[in-house]
């Protein structure tokens, strides 16, 4: 089995300033942090590991 390792960085998790600076499709922080949590789970998971 191949193990992947994921490196990510710069999430923005709660940093309600980004938001005026970047174009994002979120009404509310929270609701772009759930997404980032979703997008990284869909790709991090038992198979691989992920590294913030």
């Amino acid at each position: 089995m191949n193990q992947e390792m994921l490196f990510m960085s710069d999430q923005h998790f709660g940093q309600t300033n980004i938001m005026p600076f970047k174009e994002r499709p979120f009404a509310t922080i929270k609701e772009m942090d759930l997404e980032l949590m979703k997008q990284r789970n869909e790709k991090v998971n038992s198979g691989n590991t992920g590294i913030i």
